[in-house]
């Protein structure tokens, strides 16, 4: 991969919401732990996975046209509550999803997938998470989620291990999971993989340690001055011709693969030898190109001198696809500078790379970079487009929207206040715009205190009737400008709620289908290409 040039970006796509994902209806399931289970302090936990894009999405595997998505997210300031959506091509975004209740907070990862069999003709999804305590938990979910609100999830649909009962006592410090594995890597630079959900804990060889030696050798280690390996900074994985490999990156900057079936390293590469400046801290791994018999993984490298530059260095290795499987030890790497922002979830396939970045207070963007054409392109965020659309982002829209209003009811003010309030309702309540909890929350600002209820029961007409109300308490009915003024304002509070409540947690992406979406606090978007006349509306380039 070409390391990408800097100057111009072009407009790749836009953010197009999906309808009805701000308004789901959660349904609460509590999920059950032993009692000798003993939560861990916030301020000590034994599992210290770093920050991370706390979503995720899972693609179920289907014989037909319609795809099924599982898309979950944990709330930072619910960090014990784990929120599921069940998504379908086909269908309208769901009215209900499920909320998930853990007894006490989650580790920022969660794993979902379909298991093979079948209760009773439903599916039935298996979800992997960790607490902060170190307790695993395997739950067996029903499909569409047909549980009661406010249940609570059968014991026998709930298996969990302990991670401190292990002979390994270092703390966790980075976690990933396979249908019927959960890998853990500790502060120590030990990795461990657990046939959870596959065999019973009790039985042998539910646990394996990922080590360099083996009998004598192992021996010889404990009593050798080896230097050891640095804590697991994050762990990765992927299918390579057929088998299931384990990339693991450590503090040092050593980047291990392992087969792990057979638990056999087969690389190990020092992300330092490229002089790359800064801690190398996350791993993500793409899908194997089977033609090129190529996979590429990216390594984020924060950075430590004054000031900081973060980059991303991206690997590719290529494979054999022959009886003795190789991978080869030396990548093609090129290293991609963040230049500004905090990168928040990055997605990578052979051919290009998505980064969210957070470039300020409640300012995101999202930058592809392209390996042929060596190209940078930027997608137009809900934000961008809200921004734009309540005259947020130029002064002279407004100022035009005034002259306007002047010109056609110069005689007559009323006229004028109806012309522009009729001009920013119609945008503020159109759908990918309008945001419920946004809404309410700018409403309770200007004193206007709805229960939930009574919210929910107001009508379009009833709520153009509250929105306007406020408009003219504020003294807005004088004039033109004056009008203009005030609503500017309140759309002004208005966006500040609506990015608050819709902070962008993760990317997810189906590179077979090409489907590429975010998900948000509180609503879930796709991506589209945009049409010739898009590009010349929103400008050919970004500089």
């Amino acid at each position: 991969m070409a390391a990408p040039t800097s100057g111009s970006r072009r407009i790749a796509g836009t953010e197009v919401p999906i309808t009805g994902s701000d308004k789901v209806r959660w349904i609460d399931l509590t999920v059950p732990s032993s009692p000798s289970a003993a939560p861990a302090s916030p301020a000590d936990p034994f599992v210290s996975v770093p920050p991370r894009a706390a979503s995720g999405c899972h693609v179920v595997s289907s014989g037909g046209e319609s795809q099924r998505y599982l898309a979950w997210r944990i709330h930072e300031e619910h960090q014990n509550v784990l929120e599921v959506i069940e998504l379908c091509a086909s269908k309208e975004f769901p009215s209900s999803g499920l909320r998930l209740v853990f007894q006490e907070a989650l580790c920022p990862f969660a794993f979902m997938c379909e298991t093979e069999g079948a209760r009773r003709g439903e599916s039935v999804y298996l979800l992997y998470v960790l607490t902060i305590s170190g307790v695993a938990l395997l739950c067996n979910l029903r499909s569409p989620f047909s549980y009661v609100s406010g249940s609570i999830l059968s014991q026998n649909d709930v298996l969990e291990f302990s991670l401190q009962t292990h002979t390994q006592s270092a703390n966790v410090t980075a976690v990933q999971a396979k249908p019927g594995c959960l890998v853990i890597g500790r502060q120590d630079g030990s990795i461990c993989c657990y046939s959870l959900g596959k065999l019973a804990p009790s039985s042998p060889g539910f646990s394996n340690e990922l080590r360099d030696d083996a009998g004598i050798g192992r021996l010889w280690t404990l009593v050798s001055r080896t230097k050891a390996l640095g804590p697991v900074q994050d762990i990765d994985t992927a299918t390579v011709n057929e088998r299931e490999l384990l990339f693991a990156l450590h503090l040092d900057g050593s980047l291990r693969v392992w087969d792990i079936s057979s638990h056999t390293k087969l690389v190990n590469y020092n992300v330092h030898s490229n002089d790359f400046e800064g801690q190398p801290s996350r791993v993500w791994v793409g899908e194997a190109d089977d033609d090129q018999e190529l996979i590429s993984l990216a390594v984020l490298h924060q950075g430590t001198m004054v000031p900081a530059c973060d980059r991303v260095v991206v690997y590719g290795f290529s494979f054999g696809a022959g009886e003795r499987f190789l991978l080869s030890p030396e990548p093609l790497v090129s290293a991609i500078p963040l230049l500004e922002g905090k990168l928040v979830d990055l997605k990578i396939s052979t051919e290009k790379l998505w980064i969210l970045k957070e470039v300020g207070p409640m300012l995101y963007e999202i930058v592809q970079y392209d390996s042929d054409g060596e190209e940078i392109c930027s997608y137009v965020l809900q934000e961008d487009a809200i921004s734009e659309q309540m005259f947020q982002s130029s002064e002279s829209a407004l100022d035009d929207l005034v002259w306007t209003a002047d010109s056609v009811f110069s005689s007559k003010k009323e006229h004028s206040f109806s012309f522009i309030s009729s001009m920013f309702l119609r945008r503020l309540l159109q759908p990918g715009v309008n945001h419920c909890s946004a809404l309410r929350e700018t409403l309770l600002e200007y004193k206007r205190f709805l229960s939930d209820s009574e919210f929910q029961s107001l009508t379009t007409s009833g709520l153009r009737k509250e929105i306007l109300s406020i408009i003219e308490l504020e003294g807005s009915s004088q004039s033109a400008s004056s009008t203009a003024y005030h609503w500017k304002k309140f759309s002004a509070r208005y966006l500040h709620k609506w990015c608050g409540n819709n902070r962008p947690y993760g990317l997810f992406l189906d590179m077979n289908r090409e489907v590429f979406g975010l998900v948000r606090k509180g609503s879930f978007s796709l991506f589209r290409c945009l049409e010739g006349v898009e590009q010349l509306i929103y400008g050919m380039f970004l500089f």
